[in-house]
This record gives C-alpha cells, structure tokens and sequence, in this order.
C-alpha cells in the first residue's frame, strides 16, 4: 500500500490523504519562512503516521 500524507497548519488540518505527487507539490508551494514551527506533516501507512517538520523534510 502506497503512503498518504496530511499538512498541518498549528496542528490544525490543511490537507488530508495527499498522494506523494499531490504532496510534493503543495509542501513546496508553502510559504514557510515565517511559520517553520507550525507547519508540519504527516506520513501514513495503513493507521500508523510519521510526524515531520519543515526542518525535517527533504523535498
């Protein structure tokens, strides 16, 4: 099964279940200089996530 991946915004829902393409495109249209703490992700596999951070993210 392929990932799903969810943005948040103060912890508060952005985008929910984003393919690794849809994902992509939004992460790196986001305007993070001044909002590196509050916007975060989330990778999903079946139930479990992975919480990421700007800092963290390669993309």
């Amino acid at each position: 099964m392929n990932p799903t991946y969810h943005i948040y915004f103060q912890e508060k829902v952005l985008f929910k279940n984003l393919t690794l393409e849809e994902f992509t495109l939004i992460w790196n249209k986001l305007y993070t200089s001044y909002w590196k703490e509050d916007i975060t992700y989330a990778e999903c596999l079946d139930d479990a996530c992975v919480n990421g951070s700007v800092a963290e993210h390669s993309y």
